[in-house]
C-alpha cells in the first residue's frame, strides 16, 4: 500500500475559520523495488559479473573484463540512485478557502501548487468498467487540476469518496461528473482527447 493518509476533520466547522481543513490527504506512490528486492538484484548482478569475468579470464579474453566491470558498476550505480531517491508526494487540502493540490519532488521541495475556490467546483471522474477509477480531477471555469494521479484506481476511488463525503458534510458538496473511459482491445490506454 502506498503511504496514504486521509484525514477528515470533525464537522460542522466554524464558517469564519479558513485555516481548519475540511479534508486533507497526503500520499506518495509505492516504490517499484523493495529493499529486499534491491538486495537480491545486487547479489545477482555481482554473481553474474563474477561468473562472466571468470569465464572471460579462463578463455583468455581478459581484455573484455573491464567492460563487464564497468557495465555492472553502472547498473549498481543506477540501482543506488533509484533506492536513495524519494518518490514524489502529493498533498490535497480542502478548507473554506478552496481546494489546494501541492506536489513535491523527490527532495521534498514544492513542484507545483494549484488552487481552486469551492464555489462551482466540479469533480470529474474518469471510470472504466474493468479497471475502475482511472482519473480524478477538479474543474472550475476551464481550469482543471488532476488529483491522485500516482494512486492506483482502487485508492483513487477511496480518495474521491472520502473527499466528496467530507465536503458534503461541510455543506460545500462538489458537483460530481462521471465520464466513462474505455481501454482499447489491446489493453493500451487511449490518449486523452483521442
Amino acid at each position: 500500500m502506498p503511504d496514504t493518509h486521509f484525514d477528515t476533520r470533525a464537522l460542522p466547522l466554524d464558517l469564519h475559520d479558513d485555516d481548519v481543513p475540511i479534508f486533507e490527504a497526503r500520499f506518495a506512490p509505492r516504490p517499484s523495488l523493495s529493499a529486499r528486492g534491491a538486495t537480491w538484484l545486487t547479489v545477482a548482478l555481482g554473481a553474474a559479473a563474477a561468473v562472466l569475468g571468470s569465464a572471460l579470464v579462463a578463455f583468455g579474453a581478459w581484455i573484455a573484463l573491464p567492460f563487464v566491470v564497468a557495465d555492472v558498476g553502472f547498473a549498481l550505480g543506477l540501482l543506488l540512485a533509484h533506492r536513495t531517491r524519494r518518490p514524489r508526494d502529493e498533498h490535497v487540502r480542502v478548507d473554506r478557502g478552496g481546494l489546494q493540490v501541492t506536489r513535491y519532488d523527490h527532495r521534498g521541495r514544492p513542484l507545483s501548487r494549484e488552487a481552486l475556490p469551492l464555489y462551482g467546483l466540479r469533480l470529474l471522474r474518469e471510470e472504466d468498467e474493468e479497471f475502475g477509477l482511472l482519473g480524478l480531477s477538479a474543474r472550475r471555469h476551464g481550469t482543471t487540476i488532476p488529483i491522485g494521479r500516482d494512486l492506483p484506481p482502487a485508492e483513487r476511488a477511496v480518495l474521491a469518496q472520502a473527499m466528496t463525503r467530507a465536503m458534503a458534510g461541510a455543506g460545500c458538496a462538489p458537483w460530481v461528473s462521471a465520464a466513462p473511459r474505455r481501454c482499447s482491445p489491446s489493453g493500451a490506454m487511449p490518449r486523452p482527447g483521442g
